[in-house]
């Protein structure tokens, strides 16, 4: 396909992808000794494709191939450091995970051939008044690309725990991938369906809502800076899920505008998460490289021996934490004046209320996201250093501080021109999905204005202080410590009492524990654990496990038999086609 939406995820496949490759450059020296950089390269390289393979698919079949390939490659890159057994596990269980969310996918659009006889998506979307039951296609949908995306299982979580993974790889799945899912999400209930009904709307929603409190309660707990991260990354999905159920359900109902509106916030979110995202986990990345650990706890200090990576954090932490004139400020706001706008258009005061509060739940979730970005970065770039890996901090490569660079210059520049984007991106898809020229302008150009002339006035201030600071010495004092002026590292807050207010109140919803024993001194441990995670998908492992067990019986070694299986199998595919067509 060539519309709008392939050209616009396209475009953010390659945006994300060059930055991140000029950084994997340096990383990838990391593992020079120890594995083949051509695999990672040709990995790499098959992984991308295979993402604008699917964004520019025009039928079910490429997309399905492109789909297969594009999960293939993320998990042979997933498995690259296949010596450090924390990341085999997780890899697996995304390579499961990622395979049966192409089973409901391909189950999808078995559906959409029954009922319009095609696989040309421009067909499907000439046929589709005949889909007699598209409830059954919106179920699979929203499994098969929700899960993808990280809305159904936490990205933080072993199921898919990105932040096991080589940073490269983390920063290009949280950053693009899953903005692939978005892609086909959008692409089958706007486009191949031509909507849904507003109930089917409301519950994506909702299932976003929950799903990005949920996530962000569970990142603000975590220690290590990659997790936290992946946590963020589901909370960040589960809001642009929820902002698109707004779109469908506004659709629905006939208020184009205020559906152009939304989609075009969830898209505007989707380009901006994927910047700064990338930004922040390679960063953590260039942490790990030089420090040889994620975990907060034992880092510290940091801005002084590693400036330009603090720097570059910072804007990503300024991004993330919705900061004007930065690009997480403009979606955010975005997203926030569609639920406010679209809310008034509503006749059921019912469904007005749920709106309100599902735009509420949001913006709670975006404070709580400043919560978990500031503790990111202030204990690991702030105060002293808490141990020997932080002291003895390693160079990083300059090209992974010249792709943290592009990326920082993306999250300004997105911000700034965030009125000219977000007027291109509502009228690509006003004229895609209702075939006329909508302008969202929710916000005019005075930031654009503002922003310029503050980076302007920078400027000149750091010229004329150089100019005045020329040839002289700058003097060099202490200051006031408060009477503190011989404080010790373990002084300072740790990742644990930072985000005790939340642990207080929250730490059930997030499975926290605290563990205290008393022998020769006092011995304190912290720990989460996902509650989705070990309530729900753990015991379908485990349910899963009990079957296989008991299948496995049925081998018996004899070919005879084993033809038999096969011949039986064949005769119930054909009846089911039979059936099926």
């Amino acid at each position: 396909m060539d519309d709008f939406l392939s050209v616009f995820f396209l475009f953010i496949i390659i945006l994300i992808a060059i930055p991140v490759s000029v950084y994997s450059t340096g990383y990838i020296k990391k593992y020079r000794n120890i594995y083949s950089g051509r695999y990672f390269w040709i990995m790499f390289g098959l992984f991308v494709l295979s993402m604008i393979g699917v964004v520019m698919s025009s039928n079910s079949i490429s997309f399905m191939v492109f789909w297969e390939l594009m999960s293939i490659a993320s998990f042979f890159l997933a498995i690259y450091d296949h010596k450090n057994r924390e990341s085999i596990k997780p890899g697996i269980y995304y390579f499961v995970l990622t395979h049966i969310s192409g089973l409901f996918l391909m189950m999808m659009f078995g559906f959409i051939y029954k009922y319009t006889g095609s696989i040309d998506f421009t067909e499907i979307v000439h046929s589709r008044g005949m889909i007699q039951e598209p409830w059954i296609i919106f179920i699979l949908a929203l499994i098969g690309f929700g899960a993808k995306a990280g809305l159904l299982v936490s990205e933080g979580s072993s199921f898919c725990a990105i932040h096991k993974f080589p940073s490269m790889l983390s920063a290009m799945m949280s950053g693009v991938m899953l903005k692939v899912a978005i892609y086909g999400f959008i692409r089958v209930t706007f486009f191949l369906m031509g909507g849904v009904s507003w109930e089917s709307g409301l519950a994506v929603m909702l299932l976003g809502t929950v799903f990005a409190i949920y996530n962000i309660i569970n990142a603000l707990l975590q220690n290590d800076n990659k997790k936290l991260l992946a946590y963020s990354s589901s909370e960040n999905i589960g809001v642009i899920f929820s902002v698109i159920g707004l779109a469908l359900v506004l659709y629905d109902l006939k208020l184009y505008e205020a559906a152009i509106m939304a989609l075009t916030a969830g898209l505007f979110h989707s380009l901006n998460h994927g910047v700064f995202k990338s930004l922040l986990f390679t960063g953590a990345g260039s942490a790990l490289f030089a420090t040889g650990t994620s975990n907060m706890n034992e880092l510290g200090g940091l801005h002084a021996k590693m400036k330009f990576t603090a720097i570059c954090v910072f804007i990503g932490t300024a991004a993330i934490s919705c900061i004007p004139p930065l690009n997480g400020f403009a979606s955010e706001s975005l997203i926030l004046v569609s639920f406010i706008k679209s809310s008034f258009l509503l006749d059921s005061k019912k469904l007005f209320l749920v709106v309100i509060l599902c735009g509420c739940v949001i913006m709670l979730a975006s404070g709580a996201a400043i919560f978990a970005a500031v503790k990111a970065f202030g204990i690991t770039y702030l105060g002293k250093a808490r141990s020997e890996k932080a002291v003895n901090v390693r160079e990083i490569p300059r090209s992974m501080n010249v792709g943290m660079a592009m990326l920082s210059a993306l999250s300004i520049l997105f911000g700034i021109f965030s009125p000219f984007i977000v007027g291109m991106i509502s009228i690509g898809l006003s004229e895609s999905i209702l075939e006329t020229k909508y302008i969202v302008q929710p916000f005019g150009y005075e930031i654009t204005r503002v922003a310029i002339l503050l980076f302007g006035i920078i400027i000149l201030i750091l010229l004329v202080s150089r100019i005045l600071d020329k040839g002289k010495k700058p003097q060099i004092n202490s200051t006031w410590g408060c009477g503190f002026d011989t404080s010790k590292p373990n002084m300072q807050y740790s990742g644990d009492g930072f985000s005790q207010p939340v642990a207080r109140y929250f730490g059930r919803m997030a499975g926290y524990k605290k563990e205290s024993k008393v022998k020769d001194t006092i011995l304190l441990k912290q720990k989460t654990t996902d509650k989705l995670e070990n309530n729900i998908y753990m015991k379908l492992i485990y349910f899963t496990n009990f079957l296989a067990v008991r299948v496995v019986k049925i081998h018996y070694g004899k070919i005879q038999l084993y033809v038999a299986y096969i011949l039986v199998a064949v005769i119930l595919s054909l009846i089911l086609v039979i059936n099926f067509v």
